[in-house]
Order: structure tokens, then C-alpha cells, then sequence
């Protein structure tokens, strides 16, 4: 940090604990990180260094962690060169806190909380078993690192006698000052000013999008700054992408076209609200995919609850998989997912196999359900009588012989009644448009035309829904939290009754 950027910061500190409001006009965020300035070695650029960051960490000397998903490493950017730090080959890498010169990382896939050091030693892990609730990510408590549930639990680890403990008494609360409809807490500064991202959704609508902000607020309830996102500069979960320092620095990061950067944010600096422009939009969506959808015209009669069935039928399905459902002889130009990769590798020795899976694989163009009026199309029939392939996450092709499961279109489908295969666009123009998403019921569409669709299940919080789906990046059907901020980033999903 320069001089100057000091002197600067000192002052605005020094207002902040006067908690009265001297407005100081910044310049505009500064880029600390950019792929396109690193290199590894002597000079040599690095290219698409990262496929997904799922999280990232700014230490206490700006260096700079990145958490590649697709990956399952750490990068890190010293301002000089890059090192990698891999993990485990099987997990799903979904938060990252570094402390202590630790990392910290929950997997998703795997349910386990794994500590590593900064040679990328894995010295602690631990399986999460939670009955009816779910991860919602890591939180830094003062000497600690805490899991926290969308239940209100927290969970620590005690690497002494390799325990992962549940603490008696709830999550502390912090009160936000809300703004919109729903804010989310991101930290607090040394001087106890309370940071918080907040979401203002269109009304009116059957398009989920909107606005976030991130607000700086004193502990008197002084509002000192209210910084407004670009959407097409934003990352969705403010708890992994925006890391609130005690010095009161505020670091975010950003996708790029083919890269990332790390800015830091001079929430001191009020910037301009875009709520008209992105209610217009939202409008002009609507008319869009009014004339350009045409409905299926197979209709739904199941009920509900009869869904409902269906798809936990769909998610807890347990199937055995062997040696010859990975061994991709016909169905040239699929992929496995990752797991199932993960599987084959650790196999690849033995002359047979077989290993208990839960879940339809996600395959890309498939239509292979427990329910599907012609047994020879079912699921488990394919993968036990006539080997198929376990599912294929290759986009490029439309559906490939010889692979059997689901994808999102297709796992809808299944869950509807439907007997034949429908796409994404046909689905976003069937039913009836929702637009208000506190009408939303169990098995209603979250649809974008031509991308993707999700069923709704219930309510979590004010910010998330619980939704059941197939993706690639799960490589199967799952239930699961989604934050309506993530939705709202791409701004091109919709509600949808099937009725």
C-alpha cells in the first residue's frame, strides 16, 4: 500500500470513528489483482489459469488465494508469480478462509470440512452429517474458523483431537440496517462499522433480477457509503466474493471475460442506482419470451405432492455403478463427470468393479428417468442390462448414444410426468407466468430459455430457496440452497406454474 493510499485510508478511519458522516469522494476502485498481469516464472504469462473461483482470500500482505472449483486448487498471486496449492482430486470445493497460515475449505461434494497448510498438506478433515439442513458457508470468529448452517448452527474444528464440534448456542446476530428486500452481513470493521450486501429484486415480474449494493453503516446507525454493482461485475454470493478486512478495507472479486480481478472498493464513494433501467429490461424480457416461446403440448396432470415424490425418488436413487459404465467404447465424445472420474481413476487397475452411487448422473441431452413409459429407456435398465455410459457433461453434441441420465430440461421432465423429452425454451412458455415469487409453490419452474431449469421446493430465508435440479457442475440431480442473488445475476430466469 502506498503512502498516500494510507494517509487517505487513516483519515477516512479517523472520520469513521467520529461516527458522523464526512463524505469523502474517492477515485474508483482499484484493481489489486489481475490475471492478466500474472506470470509464472521468468516472465512466462499465465492463461486460463482458473476455470471457476468459487471463493477467494486477500492476506494480511496482499497476497492474493484464489479458489479454482473445476480445478481443486489454490492459486496464489504474490504480485510477482504464481503458485498452486492442490487439493484433494475428489472434492467440490465451494468456500475458502485463510488464517494462520491455513486454509480452511468446506466441500461440497463430499460434505467435509478440510484444513490445509500453505504446502498443501491436507491436516484436518472431517465429515459435516446434517439431517434437514444445510451448509451455508465459513465465517472468521476472532481466533476461530466456524461452519455455519442455514439452521443457525455453527460448527468448529478442534484439530488437537480431530473433532468437528457443534457448539449449544446459536450464531450470533448481527442487526442490519435493511435495504430492499433482503440483506446479507458481510463483516465488521475494528471501529464495530457494520458492512452488509443488500438486494433490491423488480416487482411486478416474472424475471428475477435487480439490484445489489454493499452499505457501510456506524454503530449509530450513520450510513457512510453505498456502493451499487454492476451485474455484469458481480459474482452473486456476497460471503465469498467481498472480503470486509478490520481496517476497515473492502476487497471484491470480479469476473472478467476469460479472467478474474480483485478490487478494492471505496465504499466511502456513493455511486448511482440502476433500478429503472434494470425494471425496463425486466419488462422487455417478458415481451420476448412471450413471442418467441412456444409451449409443449403435452400437458401436466400429476399433483404437487405426486412431484414432490418423484424428484427425492429421482435424487436418492441408489444404483450400482461398474467398470463397464465408465468405460466409454460407443459412446465416444462423452465426459464423465467429475466424480464418477474421480471413481474411474481410483480404479483403473482392477479388472472389475463396482461402486454404490446416489443420484442420476447428469447427461447432456438425456431423458433417462425411473419413469419413463418404455422400460428399455429407463435409467437403471440402461446401466444394468446394456452397460451404458453413466451420464456426460459434453455440451458440445446434443445427446450421445450410449450414455444414460438426466439433464435439467430433461430431469423436469421426468419429474412432470412428460413422456417425451422438452427443452428449456418450450418450458419457459408453459403454464403460467409468476410475478410474485412469494406465491411461489412446491415444484414450480425457475426457467431462462435456452440455459437452464430448476424446480422450486420450499423457502430457506428471506435471500434463498431451496430448489431440486440436475447441473453439470454437481454431475448429477440434487436438492440443494440457491441464493436468489445468483439467479438474479443472469437475469433471464423466470417463474413458472406448470398449470
Amino acid at each position: 500500500m502506498s503512502i498516500i493510499r494510507y494517509f487517505l485510508c487513516t483519515i477516512l478511519i479517523g472520520f469513521f470513528i467520529c461516527g458522523e458522516a464526512i463524505m469523502v469522494r474517492s477515485p474508483e476502485p482499484e484493481v489489486v489483482f489481475s490475471m492478466e498481469k500474472m506470470t509464472k516464472g521468468e516472465g512466462q504469462e499465465v492463461e486460463k489459469l482458473i476455470l471457476y473461483a468459487e471463493a477467494f482470500w486477500v492476506g494480511e500482505d496482499e497476497t492474493v488465494y484464489l479458489l479454482d472449483a473445476y480445478g481443486r486448487k489454490i492459486v496464489c498471486w504474490n504480485g510477482k508469480q504464481v503458485t498452486y496449492i492442490q487439493l484433494s482430486d475428489s472434492m467440490l470445493p465451494t468456500d475458502m478462509i485463510y488464517k494462520n497460515e491455513e486454509f480452511y475449505i468446506y466441500d461440497e461434494s463430499e460434505q467435509e470440512l478440510e484444513i490445509y497448510d500453505k504446502k498443501g498438506n491436507l491436516l484436518f478433515v472431517k465429515k459435516v452429517v446434517l439431517e434437514q439442513d444445510y451448509v451455508k458457508g465459513l465465517e472468521e470468529r476472532e481466533e476461530e474458523v466456524v461452519l455455519i448452517t442455514y439452521g443457525g448452527k455453527e460448527w468448529f474444528a478442534n484439530r488437537t483431537n480431530g473433532a468437528l464440534l457443534s457448539r449449544d448456542k446459536s450464531v450470533e446476530t448481527v442487526e442490519i440496517i435493511a435495504k430492499g428486500d433482503f440483506s446479507e452481513y458481510l463483516g465488521t470493521d475494528a471501529n464495530g462499522n457494520i458492512y452488509s450486501a443488500n438486494t433490491t429484486l423488480v416487482s411486478e415480474s416474472s424475471i428475477i433480477t435487480g439490484e445489489i449494493s454493499i452499505s457501510v453503516v456506524s454503530p449509530k446507525g450513520k450510513v457512510f457509503g453505498n456502493y451499487y454493482l454492476p451485474l455484469e461485475q458481480y459474482t452473486y454470493l456476497p460471503k465469498r466474493y467481498v472480503q470486509v478486512k478490520e481496517n476497515g478495507s473492502v476487497y471484491i472479486l470480479i469476473p472478467m471475460e476469460n479472467a478474474y480481478e480483485v478490487w478494492e472498493l471505496p465504499l466511502y464513494l456513493n455511486s448511482q442506482s440502476r433500478m429503472e433501467q434494470v425494471q425496463q429490461e425486466a419488462i422487455q424480457k417478458e415481451e420476448e419470451y412471450a413471442k418467441e416461446n412456444k409451449a409443449p403440448r403435452e400437458k401436466v396432470s400429476l399433483t404437487r405432492e405426486e412431484m414432490l415424490k418423484r424428484a427425492n425418488s429421482i435424487v436418492n436413487h441408489s444404483w450400482q455403478m461398474k467398470k463397464e459404465n465408465v468405460t466409454i467404447i460407443y459412446s465416444q465424445g462423452s465426459i464423465l463427470t467429475r466424480q464418477i472420474q474421480f471413481i474411474q481413476e481410483e480404479n483403473k487397475d482392477k479388472k472389475s468393479w463396482e461402486v454404490s452411487m446416489v443420484g442420476i448422473p447428469y447427461c447432456w441431452g438425456g431423458f433417462n428417468s425411473l419413469y419413463n413409459p418404455e422400460e428399455n429407456k429407463r435409467f437403471d435398465y440402461l446401466i444394468q442390462k446394456k452397460a451404458y455410459t453413466a451420464g456426460n457433461i459434453n455440451t458440445e453434441e446434443y445427446y450421445i448414444y450410449y450414455t444414460a441420465g438426466l439433464d435439467c430440461s430433461g430431469y423436469v421432465g421426468a419429474v412432470y410426468g412428460m413422456n417425451t423429452k422438452v427443452n428449456t425454451t418450450s418450458f419457459s412458455d408453459m403454464g403460467t407466468k409468476i410475478v410474485d415469487r412469494k406465491k411461489l409453490q412446491s415444484m414450480d419452474m425457475i426457467v431462462a430459455p435456452a440455459d437452464h431449469i430448476m424446480l422450486f421446493c420450499d423457502w430457506i430465508d428471506e435471500g434463498t430457496w431451496l430448489v431440486t435440479e440436475a447441473t453439470i457442475r454437481d454431475g448429477k440431480t440434487v436438492t440443494h440452497p440457491k441464493r436468489l442473488n445468483e439467479l438474479l445475476v443472469f437475469g433471464s430466469y423466470q417463474m413458472r406454474s406448470p398449470w
